[in-house]
């Protein structure tokens, strides 16, 4: 029986797309199996790079029948950062240390940072997929409650802008007034509010409500790039705009129209600007102050003659993950010594004021030399290890397959609690929905972020209750 061809325009690339995954998946096929006789980190990197990029195909192709969900952004992640290694072990090669990729990186452990990024991917991809397709979903879920809530329309504006407003002050306070996750919740406000909105006025046309979205985001955008110590916190509102845009109206061409120009501007404008941003943030300034350095430091970088990655260099992990290697080498697997946390990370701060901090990335920044230890006993940098690096670093290469495996489960149990594609209107789970999507883009973060997702889920759960008791 022969396969009937696609009819319409929409069929013919959603065809294209699904046959350009499977072409790509052969030719990471290929360049793996060349990468491991070959033993070049940047082959193995390219290899990565298409089987993210193969499973990003193949959920855009779908996006009409709501396949997009948070493995699809983690599979971009694994695309960007593979294909970022790929070009940092090239420039490398034929700059040596001198090249802005190698910031402290140790050359030994190429191999082994992309084969950890590599392998750490499929496996959670491979995680998330068997979850979903072969009925195990349902077993793990059923005992979970769903995050449902409606809010009416005449509510949801004016509801949105206050809880924006309350998310914007509470990232003026001292970190050690905010409240622990829940603060982390607060200080989500703008973003998750953004998306809400922006999914519920796309979806239904509705013009006011996409309008009162892209001011949250331009206002979000601008106090981050002011005041925020961390520069990813600018495009994040941007970001949860334009996802909500694509999943709203389920089409990717809602992005050649002229409402997006001041995205496109703000997208530009922070990728022009990302390295000197990194040197304004490290005097400390804010507001003014800051716009005065960045416009400084732009002259000094501009009579210089000189260049930086930039963005680029931001994305790799090449550096952290041969260090993980290096320590492995030097001190033997740490069978869950960086994982102590979870004893009591579930314990509410408010329960336990003195519950100590759960900061493994500035511990893993001080092993590695590229931190140092405050007069407090704190340090003054931090530096992630990724998923696969710190169950590298504690149980090898089985604990990176099955541990991988685990996180991609979660991010599908977690998904399927949203009931994310059945109702636009829902905005608490759209909310959770956007944490975690955003979550699955940033996995670039260690194990601590498993804590995170789950403490999330929790206090959706008490939102989508209390919503429910108060009608």
């Amino acid at each position: 029986m022969t396969k009937k061809p696609p009819s319409t325009a929409t069929e013919r690339r959603q065809q294209l797309l699904k046959e350009g995954s499977g072409w790509l998946l052969w030719c990471a096929a290929i360049l793996g199996l060349l990468a491991m006789g070959s033993g070049q980190a940047a082959q193995l990197s390219a290899a990565g790079a298409a089987v993210g990029l193969a499973f990003v195909l193949r959920d855009v192709a779908q996006l009409q029948r709501g396949k997009l969900g948070p493995i699809t952004l983690f599979a971009f992640a694994l695309f960007v950062s593979s294909l970022a290694n790929a070009v940092g072990f090239l420039s490398i090669s034929y700059n040596g240390l001198t090249s802005p990729y190698a910031i402290y990186a140790d050359e030994d452990f190429f191999f082994l940072a992309s084969a950890l990024l590599s392998i750490g991917g499929i496996a959670t991809i491979v995680g998330y997929r068997y979850v979903s397709a072969f009925g195990v979903l349902e077993v793990l879920t059923s005992p979970l409650p769903m995050i449902h809530t409606r809010v009416r329309s005449r509510f949801m504006i004016t509801g949105g802008v206050a809880i924006s407003a309350l998310g914007m002050a509470v990232d003026f306070l001292p970190p050690e007034r905010i409240p622990g996750t829940l603060g982390s919740l607060l200080m989500w406000g703008p973003n998750l509010v953004v998306f809400a909105l922006a999914r519920v006025g796309f979806s239904s046309r509705h013009t006011r409500t996409i309008a009162v979205a892209l001011v949250i985001a331009l206002l979000e955008a601008t106090r981050a790039a002011l005041f925020d110590y961390l520069r990813f916190h600018i495009v994040l509102p941007i970001f949860a705009f334009t996802l909500a845009a694509i999943i709203g109206t389920r089409s990717l061409r809602i992005l050649r129209t002229w409402s997006f120009a001041p995205i496109y501007l703000v997208a530009t404008i922070f990728i022009a600007y990302f390295a000197i941003l990194g040197q304004a943030r490290g005097s400390r300034s804010t507001g003014m102050e800051r716009i005065a350095d960045v416009a400084s430091n732009k002259r000094e970088l501009e009579l210089s003659g000189t260049s930086d990655a930039g963005l680029m260099v931001r994305l790799t992990t090449l550096n952290q993950l041969s260090q993980i290697g290096r320590l492995v080498q030097e001190r033997g697997y740490l069978h869950g010594q960086t994982l102590q946390y979870l004893a009591f990370a579930f314990v509410p701060r408010m329960l336990w004021p003195e519950k100590p901090v759960i900061a493994k990335g500035q511990w893993f920044a001080f092993q590695i030399g590229q931190a140092f230890e405050d007069p407090e006993g704190g340090y003054t940098n931090s530096v992630n290890m990724t998923v696969p690096g710190e169950l590298y670093l504690n149980f090898g290469w089985v604990g990176v397959v099955i541990g991988c495996f685990a996180f991609g489960s979660l991010l599908a149990v977690l998904w399927s609690r949203t009931a994310f594609w059945s109702d636009p209107r829902n905005v608490l789970g759209s909310a959770f929905g956007f944490y975690v999507l955003w979550s699955s883009f940033g996995a670039g973060a260690d194990i601590q972020i498993v804590v995170t997702l789950i403490a999330m889920y929790l206090l959706f759960v008490v939102a989508s209750f209390s919503a429910a008791a108060l009608g």
